[in-house]
């Protein structure tokens, strides 16, 4: 056996049966086809090539390269056409071929020329009866795709070996009415990392990624392809946008008639998936200067979403399970708490601003009833289309959870959750209706109510403080079921910000370093997190506003105006 030959096996790595055999890394290939290996090898053969071989080496090893091609005629034993892929400028650009039923070979590629080049060097009378099938059949295995950070869409063939890992465990698998999630590690020479894309590593070095496959459902061939391009279209847009609480998807791909999505792997779960486990037993101020943090960071995202001069987008699906939690990479400490990002948002339907400018509704399919707001229900009564302060709601019913789940831990979580279930027909709202059809009505449930009386009883909770002001936001601008249009936002007395128990009363504190010693953030920052989420919550709370008189939204301008990052 060819020594090249038994070297390139050595170096395939075998896959499992969904990506069809083994590939060869480009790593691994460019260090076998360097240019010593291709002059080593040329030299040694009996029948010297036509061409001097410094210039075949260039070619081969040069831009663009022909390292694959060599590759393949190495495998098949006919690397003595190298002369003739030489002569025809016969590059690894316009791989794949194929072999048509009449026996042609031809390529995929349909840049100009490249029909011409392929038939020349296949009219090569030194290729045996075999060859030109053995070539195609080689060739796949020396294809793998590389992800490259100025690209995001890709078209695959169902021969392409996607260059992805064994899975590191098979209980990483989540599934859902439109789709499957995988983890899996993609080979690091195959994803050009990009900074602006935070991702995380196996102890080898392998990019961990999630890979999304959309999933049909009920949707014809058309339907299929018009949905998985929607949801690319918006990731694509997301990922332009840059920020840190919005999921950045690193490729979107179709592979035999099925489209997926790569993203970087959540290694902490989602948002659910932290109220599984308890809160610290010692409520700090730098720990509630996280909670404050992330929540401002969640409600930047929503109105980086929501005003993008890109195009207009709501999510329609927020709830905990499309938060993720991120390794905070502020810090390299390893009890260091998330970061939240927003996942998900491809299914919302984006729309232009000339379409808000006619008022007319965007539909995505129905999110988790538990966070649907109000006019969910009465719209489809009334056929009324829905508007952005759907998602601001089920923001609402996020933070309020999140706030129980700090103070109470997820036993009371789950009482909460147990309180607001209809006894009839099992649903999670925060609000019923009252009366039905044109004369229906909503309002908050009492059970809901109950939680925030209680909540303000709670020694840990007084007034002038960061956990209070977030309560009073949920209650007067989030969930909020009359809305008037024509409240203004006032603006809170920034002499608060100087008040330290403005983070935490003194039976919640159990710490008392300077505030500048409370850095928390994933950015850079000239002053604390604490600091900078006390100032987004006092101008978020608007003195003695109440739900009655004051319409839902969070003030997203408020909160980007106190810091150039958002």
């Amino acid at each position: 056996m060819n020594p090249l030959r038994a070297q390139l096996r050595t170096a395939q790595i075998p896959q499992e049966t969904a990506f069809t055999g083994s590939f060869v890394p480009y790593s691994s290939l460019k260090e076998l086809i360097s240019k010593q290996v291709v002059k080593d090898t040329l030299t040694k053969r009996k029948q010297k090539p036509r061409t001097d071989i410094s210039t075949l080496v260039s070619f081969v090893c040069g831009k663009p390269e022909a390292r694959r091609i060599f590759a393949i005629l190495v495998w098949i034993g006919q690397v003595g056409l190298i002369d003739t892929v030489y002569a025809h400028n016969f590059v690894d650009s316009l791989l794949p071929l194929y072999i048509d039923h009449n026996g042609t070979v031809k390529t995929h590629t349909t840049g100009s020329g490249a029909s011409e080049i392929v038939t020349k060097v296949f009219s090569d009378e030194r290729w045996t009866e075999e060859s030109p099938d053995f070539f195609c059949e080689a060739q796949w295995q020396f294809l793998g795709p590389i992800f490259r950070e100025q690209q995001f869409k890709y078209s695959f063939l169902k021969q392409h070996r996607m260059p992805f890992l064994k899975q590191p465990s098979t209980s990483n698998h989540r599934e859902s009415y439109f789709s499957t999630v995988e983890k899996w590690c993609i080979h690091k020479a195959h994803f050009k990392k990009s900074s602006k894309i935070p991702i995380s590593l196996d102890r080898n070095g392998h990019p961990l990624v999630a890979v999304k496959s959309l999933k049909s459902v009920n949707m014809n061939d058309q339907e299929y392809r018009d949905a998985a391009e929607t949801e690319a279209d918006v990731l694509e847009m997301i990922r332009d946008l840059e920020h840190p609480h919005l999921i950045k998807a690193i490729a979107y791909y179709t592979r035999d008639d099925q489209y997926y999505i790569v993203f970087p792997w959540a290694g902490g779960g989602n948002l659910r998936d932290y109220w599984g486990g308890e809160p610290p037993r010692e409520l700090d101020a730098e720990y509630i200067g996280w909670v404050v943090g992330q929540l401002c960071g969640l409600a930047g995202a929503m109105e980086r979403l929501h005003s993008s001069s890109k195009g207009t987008c709501r999510h329609g699906d927020l709830k905990p399970e499309n938060i993720l939690c991120f390794e905070d990479r502020g810090r390299a400490d390893p009890f260091a708490q998330p970061f939240l990002v927003i996942a998900d948002v491809g299914l919302a339907k984006v729309h232009t601003l000339a379409t808000e400018m006619r008022n007319e509704a965007t539909r995505t399919k129905n999110g988790t009833v538990m966070y649907e707001p109000p006019e969910a229900i009465l719209q489809l009564e009334k056929n009324q289309p829905r508007s952005r302060r759907y998602d601001t709601w089920s923001m609402g019913c996020i933070y309020f959870e999140f706030l129980i789940w700090v103070l109470y831990g997820k036993s009371e979580l789950v009482r909460f959750g147990e309180d607001i279930t209809h006894r009839e027909n099992r649903s999670r709202q925060f609000f019923e209706v009252v009366g039905s059809g044109a004369v229906g009505a909503a309002k908050i449930k009492p059970s809901v109510q109950k939680w925030v009386d209680w909540m303000r009883k709670d020694p840990r909770c007084p007034r002038n403080t960061a956990v209070r002001e977030i309560l009073e936001l949920i209650c007067t601008r989030l969930l909020v079921i009359e809305v008037n249009e024509d409240t203004d936002l006032a603006v809170a007395d920034d002499n608060a910000f100087s008040n330290k128990d403005y983070v935490c009363s003194p039976e919640l504190t159990q710490k008392t370093g300077e505030l500048s010693d409370l850095q928390r953030t994933a950015w850079t920052t000239d002053c604390s997190a604490v600091q900078f989420a006390r100032k987004v919550v006092a101008r978020c709370t608007a003195g003695n506003a109440t739900a009655s008189n004051c319409r839902r939204s969070i003030p997203y301008r408020d909160i980007v105006d106190m810091d150039p990052r958002l």
